[in-house]
């Protein structure tokens, strides 16, 4: 199960993950909307941090 989840991972992003067998990349698209989601998220919290403490409306923009 982990397995499936990290050879998602790998596909979908840049992140170098040591796999000990060969993926099965069509087992894996179930994964696809949980590995989505954490990406936005990672990507989101930055920017809402950042725009408490900048308040430009370039910023913002």
């Amino acid at each position: 199960m982990l397995h499936r989840f990290f050879s998602a991972l790998s596909l979908l992003t840049r992140i170098p993950i040591k796999l000990s067998r060969e993926p099965d990349y069509s087992a894996t698209a179930v994964y696809f909307p949980l590995i989505g989601l954490i990406v936005s998220i990672v990507s989101f919290l930055p920017a809402l941090i950042l725009s408490v403490i900048i308040k430009s409306p370039l910023f913002i923009a």
